[in-house]
């Protein structure tokens, strides 16, 4: 299969997700791409706590970074 046939494919697949799902893809993406990078020697490939560091947090990344914190912290402050 080619790249631009799968490209079409990942296209039409991403948009029939709902966001919170696009989302989630976007994160494996970004998580795939620090894994790869660490096994071709990339800036994460000396350092597994950081590697792991870095994945945790794009994963927990729209977790902590959400509206709903944001108003509990209004709140605590006020």
């Amino acid at each position: 299969m080619s790249t631009a046939v799968q490209l079409k494919e990942v296209e039409r697949k991403f948009a029939a997700l709902p966001d919170a799902a696009r989302q989630e893809v976007l994160d494996f993406i970004d998580f795939l791409g620090t894994r790869h990078s660490k096994v071709l020697g990339g800036p994460g490939s000396t350092d597994d706590a950081s590697f792991w560091h870095s994945v945790g947090e794009l994963a927990l990344e729209r977790i902590w970074d959400n509206p709903e914190d944001d108003i509990h912290a209004e709140l605590l402050d006020s």
